[in-house]
């Protein structure tokens, strides 16, 4: 392999590392907060494609297969589509998950405990959720992955925007103890303004049927 091609060569498996090491980090990150990926079958398939073009270039590494015609960069051209690939569908999953995994955990607490618990949720966080959103549909729309000089940009681009909506899903999972028992207090108090009103009403009542009856005794006695 001449010294262009194996510049090359050395430029692929970075660009694949990189964007391998971005896509397992989600995967993790799936796993600690629950998220089943086995609904999603793409990202293995793709996974299962890049291996099959792995083992075709250690053929070429190992003698078996003969270097014809570029066929191990080629190949290697391949394992960088796949995991491009993977990390897209892994990332466009777990983004789609995280949003609704923020709405359910805070679907059934009131405003006033959400600012109260997380003072930031709706003066920052709920308008770069959106933001985020908006961004990654952005990228998603602009992906080129016949571009190879723009893999890694768009894919750092993505990671970014997805690793700021992880950061917000975390800050909320960990806000759940004092949204739990600001919601007892709120509870509470909402009880006792309950039992306020009842009593008053139950006065107001007893005031006006004892003045009614002061009032009939005395039109009784006249």
């Amino acid at each position: 392999m001449n010294k262009k091609n194996n510049m090359k060569k050395k430029e692929l498996w970075k660009n694949i590392c990189i964007i391998h090491q971005k896509t397992k980090k989600y995967f993790i990150f799936a796993e600690e907060t629950e998220i089943n990926f086995k609904t999603l079958i793409q990202p293995f398939n793709e996974i299962k494609n890049a291996f099959d073009h792995v083992v075709r270039i250690e053929s070429v590494e190992c003698g078996i297969q003969p270097n014809v015609d570029g066929y191990l960069l080629s190949n290697l051209d391949r394992v960088l589509c796949h995991t491009y690939r993977t990390f897209f569908d892994t990332a466009d999953f777990l983004s789609i998950n995280i949003r609704e995994k923020i709405t359910e955990l805070l679907k059934i607490y009131d405003a006033e405990v959400i600012e109260k618990a997380i003072p930031k949720y709706y003066s920052e966080y709920r308008g770069e959720i959106i933001d985020i959103n908006e961004k990654i549909a952005k990228i998603r729309e602009n992906k080129d992955i016949g571009n190879n000089t723009q893999l890694i940009e768009t894919v750092n681009k993505y990671d970014k925007k997805l690793n700021s909506l992880c950061d917000i899903y975390r800050v909320v999972k960990k806000s759940l103890p004092v949204l739990e028992e600001l919601k007892k207090k709120l509870k509470k108090k909402q009880l006792f303004r309950d039992i306020k009103y009842i009593g008053i009403g139950i006065f107001i009542g007893l005031a006006i049927w004892f003045i009614s009856y002061l009032i009939l005794n005395t039109n009784n006695t006249n």
